[in-house]
């Protein structure tokens, strides 16, 4: 897992710099998501998490951030599909990826 910022701005018709605040963001975003999904997984409240879990994905990919897309996209089946092994499976992964992604992108733009 590693981000090639630059490529991310371009894609974006961005620069660099521009995007600090755009990430931020996407981080503040992505925690009440997962709060959120946390709430709703002690009663696997899979309407909710799939919403939740696509909300996730379609702001993932609009910064590029493929592998955490592609895990909420699974997320998002899994609770369509109302597996909760699956759910309880991979949403310790996706934390962990944003958390990763926070780490790095912050560290880039030396915070």
């Amino acid at each position: 897992m590693t981000i090639d910022i630059v490529k991310v701005a371009e894609a974006l018709l961005l620069e660099p710099e521009e995007l600090e605040d755009i990430f931020e963001a996407f981080f503040e975003e992505a925690d009440e998501t997962l709060a959120d999904c946390k709430r709703a997984m002690p009663s696997m409240d899979y309407e909710e998490l799939k919403k939740l879990f696509h909300d996730l994905k379609g702001s993932a990919a609009n910064l590029h951030l493929k592998d955490v897309t592609a895990l909420a996209k699974v997320l998002e089946a899994a609770a369509r599909e109302k597996n909760e092994l699956s759910v309880q499976t991979g949403f310790p992964q996706v934390v962990q990826l944003i958390e990763d992604y926070k780490e790095e992108i912050r560290c880039y733009y030396g915070k």
